[in-house]
């Protein structure tokens, strides 16, 4: 039997549904499934390069991995063959996540929830393998993969990120550099971000950063990053919202200033996550968002933040499935006080385009903080 131990640093708050209870950090329960896939994708990679389906890729993994007998039982279930254990060390902080916290939507509107915030002193990573070999893989690859994932809640817009307490930052972005498409870094203007007394600070500056390249900032008056590109495409397009602001105005009662280019409306916002509902707080108003397709549910954004302590990443994922979104329907109706609004249901389609992640980061983030890589 092989001992691994490694001690972790975390980068940001991980929100946690028993953050209450003694012991609560980081789970085996998720990270051991999504590093057994890191470990078994890996090796059909490294198999056969030339492959470029991803399911395929974990197939051929597993069978690289049953060959040399890493699974557990017959490999049905693709589990790597060890134990792993997580336990925090020192003092940690147990916090209720307050209302309105920024990228958080758990406690908004009426919605009870009793996720807290998690934020472990020292955290100790214990594996026991009984092969040599998968022990050799599991020490080069496990601060790789802590690198390049974020655990629990709300992983996309950073929350629960961690890393091997001696990681460099040049290593750490060496690793984000070999996984990702596109990798922007951004440093803060004060220097230094401390995770147990800025937290709230932070995750509104990725909040702000994340809202001016999807929806825009109104109050600043600036326009969306992502409407100024589709605007600019040929044909051009445009997005949801005049739409979706002249059923409201019907709805409420209340004048707005409706603003387009073109007609040629489609449910935009979706190539940068799909979300099943958003809330006009004030006019008490809740738009619901709902794929004609039933197996097509929920589409995570392909835009992923990272944080490394004084620095805020901005990612892309290669394999961000942006293509099994194209074209999709998608169903809208309104609710007012918890009510559904008869007489208002539509569709918008997404836009059946081949959108380019990286050239529309480029183009966003053109002439701002943001450094790429």
């Amino acid at each position: 039997m092989y001992k691994l131990t490694f001690t972790l640093k975390q980068h940001t708050p991980l929100i946690h549904f028993q953050h209450d209870q003694e012991g609560a950090t980081l789970r085996a329960t998720e990270v051991k499934p999504r590093l057994d896939r890191f470990i078994i994708t890996k090796l059909g990679k490294s198999a056969f390069p030339s492959l470029s389906d991803i399911d395929l890729i974990y197939h051929e993994g597993c069978k690289i991995a049953e060959s040399r007998a890493w699974l557990i039982g017959n490999g049905e279930n693709g589990a790597l063959n060890y134990k792993l254990r997580i336990v925090e060390e020192g003092q940690s902080q147990k916090l209720k996540i307050e209302k309105g916290y920024p990228n958080y939507l758990g406690n908004m509107g009426n919605t009870v929830d009793n996720k807290g915030f998690v934020i472990g002193d020292q955290i100790i990573v214990n594996f026991l393998i009984n092969n040599l070999n998968l022990k050799d893989v599991i020490n080069d690859e496990f601060s790789r993969f802590l690198s390049i994932n974020n655990f629990g809640n709300r992983q996309s817009k950073g929350f629960g990120g961690f890393s091997i307490s001696s990681m460099s930052e040049s290593n750490f972005e060496s690793f984000l550099q070999e996984s990702f498409q596109t990798v922007y870094k951004l440093k803060w203007k004060n220097n230094v971000v401390n995770l147990l007394e800025d937290h709230k600070f932070l995750f509104r500056k990725i909040q702000d950063e994340y809202k001016l390249i999807k929806a825009g900032d109104s109050r600043n008056k600036k326009e969306s990053k992502l409407r100024l590109y589709i605007n600019r495409l040929s044909p051009p397009l445009e997005w949801e919202k005049p739409v979706l602001q002249s059923d409201i105005s019907e709805i409420s009662k209340k004048k707005m200033n409706i603003d387009w280019s073109n007609k040629n409306f489609h449910y935009v916002r979706a190539l940068l996550g799909l979300a099943d509902h958003f809330e006009y707080l004030q006019l008490k108003i809740t738009v619901h968002f709902k794929p004609e397709d039933e197996n097509f549910e929920r589409f995570t954004s392909p835009l992923i933040f990272k944080v490394f302590n004084n620095c805020l990443y901005l990612i892309t994922s290669i394999n961000n499935n942006l293509n099994q979104i194209r074209g999709k329907v998608i169903n809208i109706s309104y609710k007012r006080d918890g009510v559904k609004f008869p007489g208002k249901d539509r569709i918008l389609n997404i836009p059946d385009i081949d959108f380019d992640l990286v050239d529309f980061l480029n183009q966003a983030l053109k002439n701002t903080n943001w450094k790429k890589l």
